[in-house]
């Protein structure tokens, strides 16, 4: 699914960067290397969150792969008013940080869930991914707001908040 991801950003440019009248002037390649560092850190950083988990822990793994992620978006707006040079090397931080929580998130499981109930637990741990990515393409492509009312986009996303 990631790659999906991947594949969206680098072929719907068009419909992804839109001018939002901000005070960066920043090219849309500029802006396509910053989106694309986070998902190429993202992925190589899947492999080496497995062996770090197995090694120091899954407390320790997702606990500072967090806190990784959080400095890193605190310091974007700073970084971003001095060069993108230093946007995309947090972005590219984030990606590997958010990349090392997936395995850890998985060992989490192994040990938290009781064995008859795992199943059940990874449909809908999984369907709610599948489910934000849908609700992020039909948002990328403005559908809700074209052929909606406000109302029906409110009962659309009423179960995911993070994106009212």
């Amino acid at each position: 699914m990631n790659v999906l991801a991947l594949f969206l950003v680098a072929t719907l440019k068009h419909f992804l960067f839109q001018d939002y009248g901000g005070t960066l002037k920043w090219t849309s390649k500029e802006q396509s290397y910053i989106l694309a560092s986070f998902y190429w850190a993202y992925i190589i950083s899947q492999i080496v969150g497995g062996l770090a988990t197995q090694k120091l822990g899954t407390k320790r793994v997702f606990g500072y792969a967090q806190l990784a992620t959080a400095l890193c978006s605190i310091c974007i707006p700073w970084a971003s008013e001095t060069h993108y040079g230093l946007v995309i090397g947090l972005r590219f931080i984030q990606g590997f940080a958010s990349g090392l929580t997936w395995p850890a998130m998985y060992a989490l499981v192994g040990h938290w869930i009781p064995v008859p109930e795992r199943s059940r637990f990874m449909s809908s741990f999984q369907g709610l991914v599948q489910y934000n990515y849908t609700v992020m393409i039909l948002e990328n492509f403005k559908i809700q707001i074209s052929y909606y009312s406000c109302r029906t986009r409110i009962q659309f996303d009423s179960s995911n908040p993070t994106h009212m």
